[in-house]
């Protein structure tokens, strides 16, 4: 259709009116905008055009009209710069100090100074010590997503941008329930460092896998003791493989001293439980690289898990520089319940092939051990 312009800003309106009918449907794709107005026809013949003008349009530069409304939007995926986006606030206890509070500083000026979405003037979600009274010994709360539901085979990416900056006395925490009840399914992703991440934003992201509806909570709890804030910002959620932050090509050398893991990822989409990281936990009191209660290590207790549940650890994408590759770790199992750890090599989608495997109660000293495996393209 021939659009009536001259030299200037103009805007391009497309109206849609709903007519009486219940079931009808009207779309838009493709849009192009020509320079070439002579060579334009209006399609289809049905379709009817206003004249074009005869008096030139004003060719002053006016700004065009800003507006500041928002439209709110339930979903998963939000950057909190306006709402909750659907989520809901959830206090399992009435006597609950912590509460998520949005807004673009923290009280107490402990959190960001800027949110992670524009770097300026955004607002994120926040907890900070403060909230907490001297009555309480510990304190927890919960923001609830909408319902998703998830079709049989699909698998979702969940990204959230978090800030943790304390002296260790508090948890982040991500569950999957089941929709419309407090039905627990699994833990997504857990952060139980015993200090702090650093006064900088950082990025976790999960795979989820379940089949039907469900619901998303982000939960932070902490104790009397806690010390500082936890934040969180531009939730995202694609009906997509998460993409690996790491592709390794031939070695891979990791202690999980930092967040981000070296790539490696603490949950699978089809388990219900998740590796912890962080230190301290119980045994083993030390890591195997510094030897001390300040180093970092990945973990699972069986008090975290309701029996006979896998907690899998997802190794970044590898390249071989050669066929064969040579596999080394430390690992602690202490326990007479303790069931299995192993060992998998996974090119593709083909099935798994176990390299190594123990069971049962090796004591209360770290284990070195190493495997060799064969690959002859990229492989977990």
């Amino acid at each position: 259709i021939p659009v009536p312009t001259e030299n200037g800003q103009f805007e391009i309106l497309i109206d849609a009116i709903p007519g009486a009918e219940a079931n009808g449907w009207v779309a838009l794709d493709d849009l192009l905008l020509s320079p070439n107005a002579a060579d334009c026809e209006l399609k289809p013949p049905v379709a009817t055009a206003s004249p074009l003008p005869t008096t030139p349009l004003p060719t002053t530069n006016t700004p065009l009209p800003t507006t500041t409304e928002h439209t709110h939007v339930n979903s998963v995926a939000c950057d909190f710069n306006y709402d909750l986006c659907g989520w809901k606030k959830i206090n399992n206890d009435a006597q609950d100090d912590l509460e998520w509070q949005l807004g673009s500083s923290t009280i107490d000026d402990t959190g960001p100074e800027k949110d992670h979405t524009d770097g300026d003037g955004g607002q994120f979600l926040y907890v900070e010590h403060s909230q907490i009274s001297n009555h309480t010994l510990t304190a927890r709360t919960e923001i609830r997503s909408i319902n998703i539901t998830t079709e049989e085979g699909g698998v979702h990416c969940l990204k959230v941008w978090y800030w943790k900056n304390d002296n260790g006395k508090a948890s982040f925490v991500i569950n999957m329930y089941e929709a419309g009840t407090m039905s627990w399914i699994s833990t997504l992703l857990e952060l139980r460092s015993e200090d702090s991440d650093g006064d900088k934003w950082k990025k976790a992201q999960v795979e989820v896998g379940h089949i039907g509806k469900m619901q998303l909570g982000i939960i932070a709890s902490a104790y009397k003791q806690w010390e500082g804030t936890i934040a969180i910002d531009d939730i995202g959620f694609s009906n997509k493989h998460c993409v690996p932050e790491h592709e390794v090509n031939g070695t891979l050398s990791c202690d999980f001293e930092e967040s981000t893991l070296c790539g490696f990822q603490t949950h699978d989409p089809w388990t219900s439980t998740s590796w912890t990281w962080g230190t301290g936990g119980g045994e083993p009191f030390t890591d195997h690289t510094t030897n001390s209660n300040l180093g970092h290590k990945l973990y699972i207790r069986n008090s975290m898990t309701s029996g006979n549940e896998i907690a899998r650890l997802i190794s970044p994408d590898m390249t071989p520089l050669d066929k064969y590759f040579c596999y080394t770790f430390w690992y602690f199992i202490l326990g007479e319940d303790t069931a299995q750890l192993a060992i998998h090599s996974r090119q593709n989608d083909e099935d798994s092939v176990e390299l190594w495997a123990t069971t049962g109660d090796h004591g209360f000293d770290w284990h070195g051990a190493s495997v060799s495996g064969k690959a002859d393209s990229v492989f977990k």
